[in-house]
């Protein structure tokens, strides 16, 4: 049942906790303790493996450690059949150089190893200055490292001060510069995107003067068969993460590129971490057979998630049966890594033709030459519309002879088959947020399921070649399934899940270039465009759910009685697709109320008992969805204020958690039918807590429900009755799959009129242009729950709305209130069906004491037009 007063007065509801904005001071906790490792690991490890020991276990240690002789850390070659497991080791290196390779190796095990730097490969400052044009003036944060000026800084990202999430993906081009104003002082200049507010925090690049051996943190090179099972990264030298070039069949289990979370960092930071990698968190270049990725987890990079495929090679000339074929030779970080010529003699060679079109393959009878790319083929290359200065890469040229008959054309671009990534797997996998893509794919023969990308900047998936990189091959045989896509490719305009790609001259790939491709039950939300597949003829595409904005489920709150089948006839007539399932005692109760905790629990059994045994199965029947909501807390509200009182009572907060863990353990398995498990029922929080405050509570509460139920998403509620004005003070929930409710009852003064004491007015309707009450009014209080969606990409949820029932022209602020719902994409619930008669729609009434049964009125057909998207 609904309070009479969520909103106002203002200065009863207004909390005493509010979340602090990030503050030098903000991060008290110490760091844990360090040892200096003095070589001793690597040391250990390298003369472990000389004696030829196949089973090394590493004492573990958390320890700060140097690199080895090779100018890395631990380096491993021509290794076969052995397993190296680190325990449980956390290192931090002091140089920012690459901290694993195994080169030339068969076999090889690696678990359990955490590697992060310090200093760190990035740095974090404060903006403290906005200028008209958007330059900033920066201070470098306490804890973290103020480079020279003249130091590689791309890619510069600002994070929101308040919620520590991603603003601003990049600040590059254009004239961008960084200056060094003082010791710890910087200026940021020019640039396309200038999105940053006092307060906010900018993140750019830092590394060690000189050269690295590899553009990456772990290298596998010419390897085949290892495996890297839990190791994890916190930062990355400056390019990958984990990077595998020209391997065959590795498997990555349990890897993880996070932002490290202050308790486990090395030092006090004025700011968390809010960057994890430089670049990729994962690439493969020319595997013979794809990578296995299997429970790994990639946030917070400064670019894609994972990247599968293959460098191209570009014709520059062709004829007779000979091709000249430009290749690339390095890869183009600050110190580079060569390559070798990747097209050998006797290879069969993909073709993605100038027109888009795929093949015929091309087989290499010889290789005649080599020599470096002339100034005219360079020319050409950059009328394909290559990305700028990517032609230059192609600084190696070499000329083949095909088999008889068989021919090449200029523009077309070719890679050998040894080098298709076949067979790869990426399964059970979480992705983002992160600023680019989720996972990059030119690779075929292979399987993407069950995962979960989340907040991406581009798309979600994007398979196809990219000759513009210049990157392939074309995709056949994929199995795309079962995965979920939240918010992906919103900010970069993409649509979450795309299958096409470019050939050269950015020209869209044939309508049938790639072959095999299944793509099912996949589920995207909050994405415009959804799904954009191209070149796909012949493709098998069932399944998806695709919730674009507008599709939004429907519903309406349930009383607090146990409900009758033919209340859910009734809910389906009238096109319910989304119900609030509230367990309440007693609406407003203060303590435990008849038979103290043990009563309650008894109660709460009960509804339990009527949700599983009745509702989710008339739910399940008609296609229905359900919110678990706690509406009557353990303890009740204080009476003088209507705080919970578990705020303040250790023991009440215990007994709130232990329910939550019954409902959870119970209604676990059902997550077809249920919407999600809303935590906590109007918080409202008017003093300094003793035990947890409002936030800390649900999130306490939801580390509970996720450790037993880990599918079924959590409902988290603002302050202040929940709500819409109070979702500035709201801060995201550090875990997937959360939605966010709020309630909305505004005007008060129009919509509760007559209300737990407030006025009433025959003369107050609506709309009121004079007042103000339009559309717009009621954009304008829902606002900022608009904003925490736009910045987070998170789920919203109206949990409940309504409108006196004598109010004047209250059918008309249904429609007004629920088209704007619609047009923003959100969730609903009408409070609610078959409750106190005021708020009913299947009655009227001059005021809540001549109330009537009401089979037709204005109010009942707004919302059943509501319920069935039909409200203009």
């Amino acid at each position: 049942m609904k309070n009479n007063n969520p909103f106002l007065p203002a200065a009863a509801m207004v909390a005493t906790a509010i979340l602090p904005a990030i503050a030098d001071d903000a991060r008290p906790d110490a760091p844990a303790p360090v040892s200096d490792d003095g070589g001793r690991t690597v040391a250990f490890v390298r003369d472990a493996l000389a004696r030829g020991e196949r089973a090394v276990n590493v004492p573990p240690v958390r320890a700060r450690i140097a690199p080895g002789a090779e100018g890395a850390y631990f380096v491993f070659r021509g290794l076969n059949d052995t397993v190296v497991d680190f325990q449980g080791c956390d290192f931090f290196g002091t140089r920012r150089v690459r901290a694993l390779s195994l080169q030339g190796c068969t076999n090889v095990t690696v678990r359990n190893l955490t590697f992060d730097y310090d200093p760190l490969p990035f740095t974090q400052a404060r903006i403290t200055a906005v200028d008209a044009e958007g330059n900033w003036d920066l201070e470098v944060v306490d804890g973290y490292e103020a480079p020279p000026a003249e130091c590689q800084y791309w890619p510069m990202q600002v994070y929101d001060k308040r919620h520590e999430e991603l603003a601003n993906e990049m600040r590059s081009g254009a004239g961008f510069r960084l200056e060094k104003t003082g010791e710890r002082t910087y200026r940021a200049t020019g640039g396309q995107n200038r999105t940053g507010e006092v307060g906010d925090i900018a993140v750019w690049s830092v590394r060690d003067e000189g050269a690295f051996p590899e553009p990456c943190t772990v290298l596998l090179e010419d390897s085949a068969g290892c495996t890297l099972e839990n190791v994890a990264l916190y930062s990355t030298s400056h390019g990958f993460g984990f990077f595998e070039l020209r391997c065959g069949g590795n498997v990555y289990r349990n890897c993880t590129l996070d932002r490290r979370p202050p308790e486990t960092d090395i030092r006090a930071r004025g700011v968390r971490r809010l960057r994890s990698g430089n670049h990729d968190a994962f690439h493969s270049k020319g595997a013979s057979i794809g990578p296995v990725l299997d429970g790994c987890r990639f946030a917070y990079q400064c670019d894609d998630a994972v990247n599968l495929g293959a460098y191209c090679s570009i014709v520059t000339s062709a004829g007779g049966g000979r091709a000249e074929v430009a290749e690339k030779t390095a890869i183009p970080f600050e110190v580079p890594m060569r390559l070798a010529p990747a097209i050998r003699a006797g290879d069969t060679l993909q073709v993605i033709r100038r027109d888009g079109s795929n093949g015929p393959d091309v087989h290499v009878e010889a290789v005649e030459g080599r020599k470096a790319t002339a100034e005219e083929q360079f020319a050409f290359l950059k009328t394909l519309g290559m990305w700028p200065g990517k032609e230059r890469e192609m600084a190696g040229t070499s000329l083949l002879r095909l088999r008889e008959g068989e021919t090449l054309a200029p523009g077309d671009a070719v890679v050998p088959e040894r080098m298709l990534c076949r067979g790869f797997a990426i399964r059970n996998c979480r992705f983002g947020p992160n600023r680019a893509l989720g996972m990059r794919i030119r690779a075929s023969d292979g399987v993407i399921e069950s995962n979960a990308v989340t907040r991406t900047v581009g798309a979600g998936l994007s398979v196809g070649p990219e000759i513009e990189w210049p990157e392939g091959p074309m995709d056949h045989d994929l199995t795309i399934r079962g995965n979920v896509f939240t918010a992906c490719g919103v900010a970069g305009g993409q649509p979450s899940l795309c299958i096409g790609g470019h050939a050269a001259g950015r020209c869209d790939v044939a309508p049938d270039a790639h072959r095999g491709m299944v793509v099912v039950d996949n589920r995207i939300t909050g994405s415009g465009r959804g799904m954009d597949l191209r070149g796909c003829a012949g493709a098998v595409v069932e399944g998806n759910t695709v919730v674009a904005p507008g599709e939004n489920l429907r519903g309406v709150q349930l009383p607090m009685r146990n409900l009758r089948e033919d209340d859910f006839d009734t809910m389906e007539a009238w096109g319910v697709k989304l119900i609030r399932y509230q367990m309440t005692r007693e609406f407003m109760r203060r303590g435990y109320g008849e038979g103290g905790k043990e009563g309650y629990d008894k109660w709460l059994a009960g509804k339990i008992d009527h949700l599983l045994g009745f509702v989710i199965p008339q739910c399940r029947k008609r296609g229905m969805k359900v919110v678990v909501d706690l509406h009557d807390a353990p303890g009740g509200r204080l009476p003088d204020c209507l705080d919970w009182a578990l705020y303040y009572d250790r023991e009440k907060l215990d007994h709130f958690f232990d329910c939550w863990r019954t409902i959870a353990e119970r209604t676990k398995g059902n997550e077809d039918a249920v919407y999600g498990y809303d935590l906590m029922n109007e918080p409202v929080q008017t003093r300094e807590p003793t035990t947890m405050d409002y936030w800390d509570v649900q999130a306490e509460a939801a580390k509970i429900v996720r450790e037993i139920d880990p599918k079924t998403p959590i409902v988290i509620e603002s302050n202040g009755w929940d709500s819409p004005l109070r979702f500035p003070e709201l801060k995201p929930l550090p875990m997937e799959n959360v939605i966010y409710q709020s309630h909305m009852y505004g005007p008060n003064d129009y919509c509760q009129q007559g209300v737990g004491g407030r006025a009433q007015d025959a003369a107050w309707h609506w709309p009121d242009p004079e007042k103000g009450w339009t559309r717009d009014y009621m954009r304008n209080i829902l606002k900022d729950v608009r904003e925490f969606e736009r910045k987070y990409n998170a789920k919203i949820y109206i949990g409940e709305f309504s409108v006196a029932a004598w109010a004047t022209g209250g059918d008309n602020w249904l429609r007004d209130v629920i088209a704007v719902f619609d047009e923003f994409g959100w969730d609903w619930t009408y409070h609610a069906f078959r409750e106190w008669n005021p708020w009913s729609v299947e009655h009227e009434g001059p005021d809540k004491d001549h109330m009537v049964r009401s089979e037709d009125n204005p109010r009942k057909r707004a919302l059943i037009r509501g319920l069935k998207g039909e409200a203009k």
